[in-house]
């Protein structure tokens, strides 16, 4: 078995992929995934061969299961594609970055920051509680 690592991660990248361009719920992906895993721990001699579809799962469901609006105060589903003006409440998860860019002869600057939202009050209305 040369190369074996390689192949499994090939597998995890195409499933990924997979993930990428083909949805399919969450629910079933978990299901199919851990009906693969019984039959590999089980089935002793099909074990070699279901390993294989077991890592593409994996990381297919790994993908599903970190790109999914799961709750319904997830950001993404409270946010409309539209522009709006909101207040967040949260917490920083990392020290602000000071960006500088040129225009002309001006130098501008803004400060940017990786925040957890805990609380969206869009144009002053009220608060809501919101993830994300």
């Amino acid at each position: 078995m040369k190369r074996s690592l390689l192949s499994a991660g090939l597998l995890y990248v195409a499933g990924i992929l997979v993930g990428n361009f083909i949805f399919v719920p969450l629910a079933i992906l978990l299901t199919v995934s851990l009906i693969v895993a019984l039959a590999a721990i089980l089935w002793t001699g099909a074990r070699a061969y279901l390993l294989y579809p077991l890592i593409l799962l994996t990381a297919w469901t790994g993908y599903t299961f970190h790109t999914a609006t799961i709750s319904p105060n997830d950001l993404r589903c409270i946010l409309t594609l539209g522009t709006e003006i909101v207040t967040v409440q949260g917490i920083l998860t990392e020290i602000p970055i000071i960006c500088y860019s040129e225009v002309g002869d001006k130098t501008l600057w803004h400060t940017m920051a990786r925040i957890d939202v805990t609380s969206l009050r869009p144009n002053r209305g009220q608060w809501k509680p919101v993830i994300g």
